[in-house]
């Protein structure tokens, strides 16, 4: 993730400014939900039974997608992932203020996050101490479902159930491949598995 400072235009964001870096280079990145053009449920909606996904853990012992077998599977961007990236990025500069060193540490410690020069918990730790009580759970729910990266998303979503169980719900975690999403992109991203046969036919 890489965040520059911000502009009087808002027009800050480049190519290479981009707070979550795509592995698809098609992909331009950012961040702040919206509901999408479908009328996807909200963020705040509940999914449906077969929607749910189980804890980390329990997802392990039921036998679910094993770790390997996901790794065939790559990140899914949502349908309106541009303009909620560059919306999270607005969101964030407007929270720790664009100039400030709480921005910039923010941005540095993205970055080593992303790159893997610092751990799960570490970056977990450090947004929660730089980000408000209560802008926290909408701005790391929006930064985890579109980090374009399945396994770092895993390692975020299990962090975040265990810091936060009561806001486990926020979010929804794929039991096929593990990517995380918000209950408003469900629909779209099962459909994707849907195609591939990789979706069991509901009776």
């Amino acid at each position: 993730f890489d965040l520059k400072s911000k502009g009087p235009g808002l027009n800050f964001i480049r190519a290479e400014d981009l707070l979550v870096k795509p592995a698809n280079p098609s992909l331009q990145s950012q961040w702040n939900s919206k509901k999408d053009s479908n009328g996807a449920m909200s963020n705040g909606e509940k999914a449906s039974e077969y929607e749910k996904s189980p804890s980390p853990e329990k997802q392990i012992k039921g036998g679910k997608k094993s770790a390997k077998s996901r790794e065939q599977f790559v990140f899914l961007p949502p349908l309106d992932f541009q303009e909620r990236n560059s919306a999270l990025i607005s969101s964030v500069s407007n929270v720790l203020g664009g100039k400030s060193l709480e921005f910039k540490k923010f941005r540095e410690t993205s970055g080593k996050f992303r790159s893997g020069g610092l751990s799960c918990k570490e970056y977990f730790t450090i947004c929660r101490k730089l980000i408000s009580e209560e802008d926290f759970v909408d701005i790391f729910t929006e930064l985890m479902v579109l980090l374009p990266d399945i396994k770092k998303q895993e390692e975020l979503y299990k962090e975040f159930v265990k810091k936060l169980p009561d806001e486990r719900e926020k979010v929804w975690q794929c039991h096929i491949c593990g990517q995380v999403c918000m209950l408003s992109d469900i629909e779209y991203h099962m459909s994707s598995h849907s195609k591939d046969n990789e979706f069991p036919v509901l009776s």
